[in-house]
């Protein structure tokens, strides 16, 4: 994940205002970023400039959740009780910024072989044709894979979540559903021949977003199963009384 969402997961209010991270069992604050020797200093330029730079413009921060504050006051395309689809009209140029930062995001997490204090991080795997797909459109070779299908969910809860998921996995109706989270944001990301083709139609591909509660989604439930089994270090036990 990019250095700049540590920044937005602190909580400086804290005497140890560095982000909780979970990894191997346990659960420890770090301002350290997860990384490894993967990308040339040119290819870390093109993914900031491709978007990564303008997405967490967007993002909720501090002071405030444009991409969210955009939407006020618009009426949108397809609504129940509790989620709203909008067309983010945030013009074409950017629309493909916040596509490509999320491609990236995923790409980098099935490319690299990632390691955390604890040691190997589990993250996702795209599979070698679709990683190759994805590694030629992000090199601006090909458009956006039509193998996939990309979703936004922009939260709508008033005070979202601070903090940040790896991309993670999991299998739906024969085909794979990658996701990942950045304070405020939630990208989905489908991939394969069985890909829930409906979707489209409230896809990026479509400049369309969800507003909705994240606390429907499974990162919810992820979060809270993760923190009834690990070990808290000692610095959390004395933050949380645990």
């Amino acid at each position: 994940m990019p250095a700049a969402i540590y920044k937005l997961a602190r909580d400086d209010d804290l005497k140890d205002p560095n982000p909780i991270l979970f990894s191997g069992g346990r659960a420890w604050t770090s301002s350290e970023q997860v990384q490894m020797p993967f990308l040339c200093a040119d290819c870390e330029q093109m993914f900031g400039a491709g978007g990564e730079r303008y997405v967490l413009s967007q993002c909720c921060r501090p002071e405030g959740f444009a991409l969210r504050d955009g939407l006020k006051g618009r009426s949108p395309v397809l609504a129940d009780d509790q989620i709203a689809v909008f067309d983010l009209e945030v013009g074409d140029e950017n629309l493909e910024h916040i596509t490509y930062f999320a491609a990236s995001v995923f790409w980098r997490a099935s490319a690299g072989r990632w390691k955390g204090d604890t040691g190997p991080l589990e993250l996702i795997s795209l599979g070698t044709k679709y990683e190759d797909e994805f590694g030629s459109y992000l090199l601006g070779k090909q458009s956006f894979p039509g193998s996939s299908i990309l979703v936004l969910l922009i939260c709508s809860e008033d005070k979202p979540f601070r903090g940040a998921s790896f991309p993670v996995s999991d299998r739906s109706s024969g085909c794979f559903k990658h996701w990942f989270y950045m304070p405020g944001l939630m990208f989905t990301m489908f991939v394969g021949n069985r890909k829930p083709e409906q979707m489209r139609a409230v896809s990026l591909a479509r400049g369309r977003a969800y507003v909705g509660p994240v606390t429907r989604h499974k990162v919810n439930k992820i979060m809270r199963d993760v923190i009834k089994t690990v070990t808290f270090s000692k610095k959390l036990k004395e933050r949380y009384g645990r």
